[in-house]
């Protein structure tokens, strides 16, 4: 199977073509935008990718010949006697300057640094890569976990807008003595009941936001959600064996361990 049927970043954009657009509000690939500048967990796994990829010139350093540089300088003075000039004296001055370039046959222990260091390099590469994988599927998961839970504040209100006509209608019939006491109070625990559940919504969504928060690195903005009547068709292939196949292959764990 030459596709490979882990495409995270496809994915991605995929599901983003099933969101709503909505003026002001940014959609699936536009937060992943964001998170892949301001995520820790992803710049740290970038710092690691950027070690590692320094390695291999390090080792292929230690497999290059050795280069040597010297020099010397000589000053010395000759006197000596003539016949017709008589003693006189010469000064002599000379520099010397050697280059040796040294290179052995075979240096095993630097030859095994070598071959670890492009190891360390392919281990680094697929680790980056499962990261960036990770972070596609946090990105996904904060996104969609910040609209479900809009979307539960949202059921949670129309409940509390229809639980509160309900108890301002039992009060009046018990005015009016169409209805008990007990009604009144039914409709009252009712109330109270969705009104504590608007808090916790509230909350959930809050802490669905600080979440989604954390990986962008601000503060997020209004979300697009996903387009009225999408449909989600069955995976290609059907069958289990070939995705379980492909991940085994492919999957950037297993490559990097």
């Amino acid at each position: 199977m030459q596709k490979s049927l882990i495409g995270g970043g496809l994915l991605a954009f995929a599901v983003a073509a099933m969101l709503a657009p909505r003026a002001q509000a940014a959609d699936l690939v536009q937060v992943y935008r964001q998170a892949l500048a301001n995520d820790a967990q992803y710049a740290g796994a970038r710092a690691l990718l950027a070690a590692g990829e320094e390695r291999v010139p390090q080792g292929r350093a230690l497999l290059l010949p050795t280069i040597g540089v010297s020099g010397s300088n000589t000053r010395g003075n000759i006197d000596t006697d003539g016949v017709l000039v008589g003693r006189t004296g010469v000064n002599r001055h000379t520099n010397t300057y050697n280059l040796t370039l040294s290179q052995p046959l075979l240096r095993w222990a630097n030859w095994q640094q070598y071959e670890q260091s492009k190891l360390a390099q392919a281990i680094a590469e697929a680790q980056f890569a499962q990261s960036k994988q990770d972070l596609i599927a946090r990105v996904a998961q904060a996104y969609f976990d910040v609209l479900a839970a809009q979307d539960n504040l949202g059921t949670t209100q129309a409940q509390k807008k229809a639980t509160t006509e309900q108890l301002a209608s039992a009060k009046q019939n018990f005015e009016v003595g169409t209805q008990t006491i007990t009604d009144t109070h039914e409709a009252q625990a009712a109330y109270d009941l969705v009104v504590a559940q608007e808090f916790a919504a509230m909350n959930e969504l809050e802490n669905r936001r600080a979440a989604l928060q954390t990986i962008i690195g601000q503060a997020p903005p209004a979300l697009a959600p996903l387009r009225a009547g999408v449909t989600l068709g069955a995976p290609e292939p059907a069958q289990a064996e070939p995705w379980i196949a492909s991940a085994e292959k492919q999957n950037y764990s297993v490559v990097a361990a």
